[in-house]
């Protein structure tokens, strides 16, 4: 019997001891990423579906910068002709045939398109011009400047007479084509400037000679009624310097209600010039009397060109 009891107590201190055993391994926490399945709204690792040697992460795709547009807009051409246009750009030196900056870049961006010699400024013999019902007023403290000088087209453009024809629509593209075939080069007024050291630029007012041809305009614009008149006078020196030119002065008078009238002029010329030969030309500036006329030079299509007298 005391065996018995002996046996009975060691059976239950051996159950008692495995109980505790089991209940301990089976409280104990598990690690993060000791799960053997993963839960059940999680997704498969990456990891055992990649290759050997393969990112788990794809490279993110390279992107080349986009060049930036540019916004600038060109000049309206030459609206209230005595007011100063705005400085050069920056960065070319005179005499290269991009002076203004940007522009081509190609292999004949180097040679020169434009000879010009002589060139003289001095002030205009009034301080008005007056002339065939052309008046041209300085603004207070300007100086109008007459600029001479012999300009040359060196090089022909095949594209002057259509540029020229767009411009003028009233003349003979077929006639110009037949006469420009010993080369002929567009100038326009707009394009012919003198520039000071500071970078300010004054555009030509008017082209001053003869051989020219001449348009007068004139538009009042009432608040009842508009009208217009136009005369044109002169003819092309066959033997000049320009196949075809054309030079127009154009006043515009709005007369409001009660109000004083408003009078604004534009000037406008363009010619075709005959090339390898230098004419003399005479054109027509307003300059700020403080300006040393010295330290100008003038600027043709982009190209400068120093005082030489």
């Amino acid at each position: 019997m005391k065996n018995f009891g002996t046996s009975f107590a060691g059976l239950l201190v051996c159950l008692l001891v495995g109980t505790v055993s089991w209940a301990q391994s089976d409280s104990a926490p598990k690690g993060a990423g000791t799960s053997d399945r993963p839960t059940q709204n999680s997704k498969p690792s990456d990891q055992g579906n990649t290759k050997p040697g393969q990112s788990t992460k794809k490279p993110a795709k390279e992107t080349k910068p986009k060049p930036s547009k540019s916004t600038s807009k060109k000049g309206a051409g030459n609206v209230g002709s005595l007011d100063e246009a705005p400085g050069d750009a920056a960065g070319m030196p005179d005499g290269s045939n991009n002076a203004d900056g940007g522009g081509e870049t190609s292999i004949n961006a180097a040679a020169p398109n434009w000879a010009a010699t002589h060139l003289h400024l001095a002030p205009h013999a009034a301080q008005k011009f007056a002339r065939d019902g052309v008046n041209l007023e300085p603004h207070e403290g300007h100086l109008l400047i007459e600029a001479t000088f012999h300009l040359e087209a060196v090089r022909a453009d095949a594209k002057a007479v259509e540029n020229y024809a767009r411009l003028l629509k009233s003349v003979n593209r077929k006639d110009l084509t037949s006469r420009a075939r010993a080369g002929a080069r567009l100038l326009e007024l707009k394009n012919i400037i003198l520039r000071g050291p500071d970078g300010k630029r004054y555009r030509a007012l008017w082209n001053v000679g003869d051989g020219v041809r001449t348009t007068i305009a004139r538009y009042e614009v009432s608040p009842n009624s508009e009208s217009s008149q136009q005369s044109s006078s002169g003819n092309v020196n066959p033997n000049g310097p320009w196949l075809d030119a054309e030079r127009s002065f154009i006043t515009r008078v709005v007369r409001p209600n009660n109000q004083p009238p408003i009078t604004d002029y534009k000037t406008t010329f363009s010619g075709i010039l005959r090339t390898d030969q230098a004419f003399p030309l005479t054109f027509l500036f307003s300059v700020p009397a403080s300006v040393d006329l010295k330290t100008l030079k003038l600027v043709v299509d982009s190209e400068a060109f120093s005082i030489e007298e």
